[in-house]
């Protein structure tokens, strides 16, 4: 989880919420081996389940790494099963925002300039100019002027032990000038919470 030099890692692992999720795709699965009128063979799609679990039982015992917030910056696995990992250095990112909802679609997401993109011109339509000529009135302009021309990299968080108190820390360690909004913006945040 943490290191001596601040880096936090977020891992794949078990919660109350991925528990129980596999709990009822097993016993969805276990319903094509169950004894009844039609045969294994005669229409049951149950058993189709049973290499997801599989995988994702795999997934979550081998506790995989899906966010590092290091010294170089953020490093995101963007495909769970594969080892593709995308690394963000704190050069290029604008905020981090997270997401944690019991219910809904726990996130992290990441808005970053790419090195080589130059910022985007002004909107060509007269309904964006004029949509940006009104926040240029309600919104400071270098927070505007601070996420032009960023791209949006979200992770979801629904596989994950978070605990942004934590990942807060690591953040401010690293890059105490990067924006950061939702359950890392806010001062009360708990500590170790399942996603």
């Amino acid at each position: 989880m943490g290191a001596p030099d601040g880096t936090y890692a977020i891992r794949y692992g078990w919660n109350a919420r991925v528990a129980g999720s596999l709990l009822f795709l097993a016993l969805v699965a276990a319903g094509d081996f169950a004894p009844g009128p039609l045969a294994p063979q005669d229409g049951h799609v149950e058993g189709l389940f049973v290499p997801l679990v599989a995988a994702l039982v795999l997934l979550l015992s081998t506790r995989r790494t899906a966010v590092r917030v290091g010294p170089a910056g953020i490093t995101l696995r963007r495909a769970a099963f594969l080892g593709r990992r995308e690394v963000l250095p704190w050069s290029a990112i604008a905020s981090v925002a997270l997401v944690l909802t019991p219910r809904a679609e726990s996130t992290l997401t990441v808005l970053w300039r790419g090195t080589d993109t130059p910022p985007p011109d002004l909107p060509a339509s007269p309904a964006l100019r004029e949509l940006d000529t009104y926040l240029d009135t309600q919104v400071e302009p270098d927070f505007v002027a601070a996420f032009r021309g960023t791209t949006m990299t979200t992770v979801g968080m629904d596989l994950c032990k978070v605990d942004p108190v934590r990942l807060r820390t690591a953040l401010r360690t690293f890059a105490p000038d990067v924006r950061l909004f939702g359950d890392l913006a806010s001062q009360g945040s708990q500590g170790h919470q399942d996603s």
